[in-house]
């Protein structure tokens, strides 16, 4: 016994529209779509319930998104922590492709892709005193250090 399949309504449908819109209750609703559409009123209560049903599905889908996209963030900032604790000092460029696979961004390198790890990652971070810039005798730039604040967070302390 095999179930029908439930067919999909278009996003610029009117159904989709009214079902956005505030302040319609769901019977006035299904009436101005039965006399715009000139379809019966079951028909339009189906589509107005199929909109609604897309419209929580695709909500839902991306609240997933967002979470896993910030799930991929957190991790990509516990492995600069955890770089920076193994190596002492680090130079952003050599990780960078662990560093933007683990953000999920994939593991190219360019411009495109450091700009990013460096504007969404390192550059908060630094910000928020988990690491901070590290200079070589001429107070030329050499890479991130951990600091204190960096280690407590990174060590659970």
């Amino acid at each position: 016994m095999s179930r029908a399949k439930s067919q999909s309504i278009p996003k610029k449908s009117l159904a989709h529209n009214m079902v956005r819109l505030n302040g319609w209750t769901r019977s006035d609703a299904i009436n101005e779509i039965a006399s715009f559409d000139n379809i019966d009123e079951a028909e339009a209560a189906r589509r107005y319930d199929l909109a609604t049903q897309q419209m929580i599905n695709r909500m839902a889908g991306q609240r997933l998104r967002h979470d896993r996209a910030k799930s991929s963030m957190k991790d990509a900032c516990d492995l600069v922590l955890a770089i920076a604790y193994y190596d002492g000092t680090f130079i952003c460029s050599k990780d960078l492709p662990r560093i933007s696979y683990k953000a999920g961004w994939g593991s190219m390198v360019g411009p495109k892709s450091t700009g990013r790890v460096m504007k969404d990652i390192i550059f908060p971070m630094e910000k928020s005193g988990l690491i901070t810039e590290e200079g070589d005798t001429d107070d030329k730039f050499f890479g991130y250090r951990l600091t204190d604040m960096g280690r407590a967070v990174f060590l659970g302390e």
